[in-house]
């Protein structure tokens, strides 16, 4: 037995510098590499917020992210344009505040100047009533939307949007407010 544990105690150095090819350090972790994400030309990326969904009347937010190194001034509404799953304009109209959806408060309140700073966010809001009111209609589904954040800025597509309109197809936008 002390034959064997000796052989062991030979043998487990060698097995050690066999795995950091023979220097006798350790080898250092190998770094992981994660894609950056990327800023657009614009200094803006507009995406997809949180959403709510009762009773029928849908609210889903709309997030724009200043990944620029420059403050960026907002004051209205961001231009909305809902898409189809070709990526074509559906039948619907976007009105700005509660465009007659229903009333609410915070759609209809004037929009106000705000400045986004580098690193933060403002955030719009699409309303909605799932209805279907007219059965000789097809339901109105946009899985995606184009933002204009403000006049003279590109517009920017968001995919993932699932605005179910059913056949109502009324839709309004709140002004940009500060999260």
């Amino acid at each position: 037995m002390r034959g064997a544990l000796a052989a062991l105690v030979v043998l487990l150095p060698l097995a050690a510098a066999c795995e950091d090819g023979g220097t006798g350090s350790a080898r250092p972790p190998v770094p992981e590499t994660r894609p950056q994400p990327t800023c657009p030309p614009s200094g803006v990326e507009v995406r997809k917020g949180t959403g709510d969904a009762a009773m029928g009347l849908r609210t889903l937010n709309i997030d724009l992210v200043n990944c620029g190194n420059v403050p960026i001034t907002l004051n209205g509404h961001p231009r909305v344009t809902l898409l189809d799953a070709a990526g074509k304009p559906v039948p619907a109209t976007v009105r700005k505040g509660s465009g007659g959806v229903s009333t609410v408060e915070a759609f209809d309140k004037p929009p106000t100047a705000l400045t986004v700073r580098p690193g933060g966010t403002a955030t719009a809001s699409l309303l909605w009533r799932n209805l279907v009111t007219d059965g000789t209609r097809p339901a109105v589904t946009a899985p995606s939307v184009t933002v204009v954040p403000k006049p003279g800025m590109p517009a920017v597509r968001v995919d993932g949007m699932a605005v179910d309109l059913g056949t109502t197809t009324k839709v309004g936008v709140s002004p940009w407010r500060l999260p």
